[in-house]
């Protein structure tokens, strides 16, 4: 067993579909393992917030095809899976089950894998941080009082501490690169219809969130681009088919690059950390013999955080709406404050500035279309500043009564015209300001786990950004640096010793 464990921490999905493939390992045994691990190391992480365990042993002992046939992993709780509930940590909605999978869902059922449970996540995925008031807070493996960022955050840190070789997650504003850098791992942002999120979700926040998979390997977040790639009938967006499958492209070094990088951004403190980052992967590339230029930020911090925080308003007041007319207007009081704080400012926005924020956004993708005639990839810090401390960010008392009274007395409209409101907002966001620029164009998006600071124990994570359509030169480009001595990715179990 002393072995088996070894090869789980180590392994990735790919080594172990391999594995079963040839019968050198059961789907059972791996399964059973799993159900371990989180059982042991879920009460300090508190990664996984509902088990789905005796369902995924009879899908271990079933005749299973796919190419992850047998593989367990555990899924953000964001996704419909068939009779399970999805309430995105809100709860009002913890009694909801869905009825049938989603298309992502039925992907990840097509290529074999096996469902442990359902992972962490702020309400409704709103914030970089994952402490909801109903699930409570969860932690990084890498330093359990701190957190591993959101909204994935519950299955970074499952993934990063062993419980699993990989975990699905969903990225509206940076929620899958932010946890991966925070908790150093491998993760993609796919382009907008690379992944479909269907007629259900498809114009959801704008077209600006999509689903994908947290791992430990560059292979595996090809291999898995691979499986879940495609379009559904009835969505709105599509994407450009790859000549080849990913996971063969890799195969491949990439061509020599045209890289543009920024290690500063005016209006944002970067930690010293994540300048390091950037700069020594920048020494690195121009090692690997691509082109690199230290270039100012493209587009001002200040338009990306307006462009993205309205979507977020108007989609958190539409989801009060919802609730208020299913489950009626007690239920608002089951919404966390500063959910009802997004949802108030959404409420009081008019059409006419969205109709405006829209042409901000186009005017943000053609500055990005015309740096990428120029250069073949964008770089980044993933995050500005490292992962808060647990509770760092929570409202302070005073705080919470101001919004009571504000809740109780119906003057929510003050809240969009109150500007210590929206500063705060501002701030909070300031902290991981790189990611959301890739959502409002639709490009594809990496962060990879390239620093770690032996001090605190902490991973920091470098933000790779190409034109639309091409995560085929992020994956390459992904591969060559993890054969690098840069590359930091490690499993690090809660009471054990990290793997490297």
């Amino acid at each position: 067993m002393d072995d088996l464990k070894k090869l789980y921490y180590s392994a990735d999905a790919t080594e172990l579909a391999e594995l079963i493939r040839k019968g050198d390992i059961q789907s059972r045994e791996l399964v059973q393992l799993a159900i371990e691990e989180i059982e042991r190391q879920n009460p300090t992480l508190n990664a996984v917030i509902y088990k789905m365990y005796e369902s995924a042993l009879a899908q271990a002992d079933a005749p299973v095809k796919g190419p992850f046939a047998g593989v367990p992993m555990l899924l953000k709780d964001d996704s419909d899976v068939t009779n399970t509930t999805g309430s995105q940590a809100c709860a009002a909605l913890k009694h909801v089950r869905a009825a049938a999978d989603s298309h992502f869902i039925r992907r990840l059922r097509q290529a074999g894998f096996v469902f442990l449970g359902k992972t962490n996540l702020p309400e409704w995925g709103l914030k970089n941080i994952t402490e909801p008031h109903l699930h409570g807070p969860c932690r990084n493996p890498h330093n359990p009082e701190f957190s591993p960022g959101g909204s994935s955050g519950g299955s970074a840190a499952a993934v990063a501490s062993g419980m699993v070789p990989l975990a699905s997650g969903s990225d509206g504003g940076g929620s899958i690169r932010i946890p991966s850098s925070y908790c150093g791992l491998v993760g993609l942002k796919p382009s907008r219809g690379r992944v479909s999120t269907g007629p259900k979700y498809g114009q959801y926040w704008e077209g600006f969130g999509t689903n994908g998979v947290l791992t430990r390997t560059v292979r595996d977040a090809a291999a898995l681009l691979d499986q879940i790639s495609g379009y559904q009938n009835g969505a709105p967006y599509a994407c450009i088919e790859p000549e080849q499958p990913f996971s063969e492209i890799i195969r491949r070094p990439p061509a020599k690059l045209r890289v543009a990088f920024s290690a500063t951004n005016p209006g944002v403190e970067l930690a010293p950390q994540a300048v390091q980052a950037a700069r020594q992967c920048a020494q690195m590339l121009e090692s690997l013999g691509h082109r690199v230029e230290e270039i100012p930020v493209p587009v001002p911090v200040s338009k990306i955080l307006e462009s993205f925080l309205i979507v977020c308003y108007i989609a958190v007041s539409g989801d009060l709406e919802v609730i208020k007319k299913r489950e009626g207007r007690a239920a608002l009081r089951h919404i966390e404050m500063d959910s009802r704080v997004f949802a108030e400012i959404g409420r009081w926005t008019k059409l006419s500035e969205l109709f405006q924020i829209r042409l901000v956004w186009q005017e943000i993708a053609n500055t990005m279309a015309s740096l990428h005639q120029t250069f073949d990839l964008y770089v980044t810090p993933t995050t500005a500043s490292g992962p808060s401390r647990i509770g760092e960010l929570g409202l302070s008392w005073i705080e919470r009564l101001g919004l009571r009274i504000t809740f109780a007395t119906h003057t929510g409209w003050i809240l969009k015209h109150f500007p210590r409101v929206k500063t705060q907002i501002f701030n909070n966001f300031k902290r991981t300001p790189h990611t959301m620029l890739a959502n409002i164009t639709g490009q594809p998006a990496i962060s990879l786990p390239l620093y770690y600071d032996e001090q605190t124990h902490l991973p920091w994570g470098v933000q790779f950004i190409a034109p639309y359509g091409r995560e085929a030169t992020l994956l390459q480009l992904g591969a060559q640096l993890e054969q690098t001595s840069i590359w930091k990715q490690r499993t690090t179990p809660v009471g054990g010793h990290p793997k490297a």
